[in-house]
């Protein structure tokens, strides 16, 4: 439904530093176009606006980009701002030639995008027009605080899709972050040429013991990763739209292994949610689906075993959303899950990653959100 949203606004000129009586200069600066929308409820019951704008640079100068800042277009409220470590921190180039710390700074003809992420006080999550504010410069001092207006927007919202659990029981992590330069929110895909990010919502659920260890003994034998082989369950009443298993599980775990991008998703399922929306499970074990495609499936049902087949560094599920059975060719959608109990949590991504000890909480029962990034839960 939300495929085709892109809005495109090219703004190729902007009147700045005008002076009383005088004709507006115009400085070629940037041009600016906005992905889809999304107002949806995630963890703790917080609501947060998602959407990547795209920034390129049609001057002859290198630009920096200062501050970035969203209005309504009706009352010009300032709604959210990024600027300074957030906004480096946020943008993402795909020319690669960037030095860390650098980001902000635009060479002529080189396209930025931010990877915007703002809190979205519930009561505004239905539909609002905004509009962004660049705040910029050049390296000559002669354009300081220079501004341009525009990539002005519409707010997709709907109620969240709510869905059952992927997995059972504990004790699972929910691998995700906005700010990963090769997370799943910042990996393009232009198979169509048209770039789409289907990975835009995705979690990887990594099994994990209570000592912080993903695996039990030799960690480079697949089999002794505690979550493989686990039950893969039917997140709600679907049709099944793809049943691939024609890639054999890897013999020993290699982290910096590289795949063929047609073959990235590994072993996989894709079930038809209705209303234009598809969930997909990827990475799953070699001979371990037990479904078929046009097959109906009931929620909790048993599909398939977590495996490691694809781009993996390890055994785990991979688990998103999108509007598309097609993995690549796909715009990533939000969603929630119904029921899970919080455990404990991992106190940074590198605690986790180095398999130090989570700590435990108090068992918290969440409904109706996502999990929080390296919290640890448990599924009914």
């Amino acid at each position: 439904m939300m495929k085709h949203m892109t809005v495109l606004i090219a703004l190729a000129f902007l009147g700045v530093l005008q002076a009383s009586g005088e004709r507006p200069k115009l400085q070629n600066s940037f041009a600016l176009r906005t992905g889809p929308q999304i107002a949806h409820a995630h963890h703790n019951g917080r609501w947060e606006l998602v959407y990547e704008l795209h920034i390129v640079n049609c001057s002859k100068l290198d630009l920096t980009i200062d501050r970035i800042e969203i209005f309504e277009v009706q009352s010009g409220k300032l709604r959210a701002a990024l600027d300074n470590v957030a906004l480096t921190g946020a943008i993402g180039r795909i020319d690669g030639q960037a030095a860390i710390g650098f980001e902000r700074r635009i060479p002529p003809g080189v396209e930025a995008i931010v990877y915007m992420t703002a809190e979205w006080p519930e009561q505004m999550a239905r539909s609002v027009a905004l509009k962004h504010r660049l705040t910029y410069s050049d390296g000559s001092g002669s354009l300081l605080n220079a501004t341009v207006d525009g990539g002005e927007f519409q707010v997709l919202d709907e109620a969240p899709l709510v869905l059952g659990s992927p997995l059972r029981g504990g004790d699972w992590t929910p691998i995700y972050s906005d700010a990963w330069r090769l997370g799943h929110r910042r990996v393009i895909y232009t198979t169509d040429g048209v770039e789409h990010v289907p990975g835009r919502f995705a979690i990887d659920w990594m099994k994990v013991a209570p000592d912080g260890t993903h695996a039990k003994g030799d960690e480079t034998n697949p089999a002794n990763w505690y979550g493989y082989g686990a039950d893969v369950l039917a997140v709600a009443n679907a049709t099944v739209a793809v049943a691939m298993d024609d890639i054999s599980d890897p013999q020993t775990v290699e982290p910096q292994k590289v795949v063929e991008m047609q073959n990235a998703s590994g072993n996989y399922i894709v079930l038809n949610l209705g209303n234009g929306k598809y969930a997909f499970y990827e990475h799953l074990k070699s001979g371990s689906i037990r479904v078929r495609a046009g097959e109906r499936v009931r929620r909790g049902q048993v599909i398939a075993g977590l495996g490691y087949t694809g781009q993996s560094t390890g055994p785990h599920l991979h688990f998103h959303v999108a509007d598309s059975k097609m993995p690549l060719n796909a715009e990533g959608l939000p969603y929630v899950f119904q029921e899970f109990k919080t455990v404990g949590a991992f106190s940074s991504a590198e605690q986790f990653g180095e398999g130090r000890p989570w700590m435990a909480v108090d068992a918290q029962k969440h409904s109706i959100e996502l999990p929080t990034a390296f919290s640890v839960v448990e599924f009914p």
